[in-house]
């Protein structure tokens, strides 16, 4: 999933975690959990289990879980 040049894992929103508001992250975001607003990191990694509501915006996002809202990325994998 990673490469060499990845940055490291710096933030992680749990499964039973739920975050209203806008989320902006230096690095890596991985999340399990909800977020209702705006979520804007280097990389964004979605769990099967995540949903965010709101707008994505990164360079990297992998999707495993539901978006409902715009997703901007240079690199975008479902």
């Amino acid at each position: 999933m990673f490469n060499k040049n990845a940055e490291k894992l710096t933030s992680f929103v749990g499964a039973r975690s739920e975050f209203h508001g806008e989320l902006t992250v230096v690095g890596t975001l991985r999340m399990d959990g909800v977020v209702t607003g705006r979520v804007q990191a280097d990389e964004v990694i979605l769990s099967e289990t995540a949903k965010i509501t709101g707008d994505v915006l990164a360079r990297k996002i992998i999707v495993g879980g539901r978006v409902e809202g715009n997703i901007r990325a240079q690199n975008a994998w479902r």
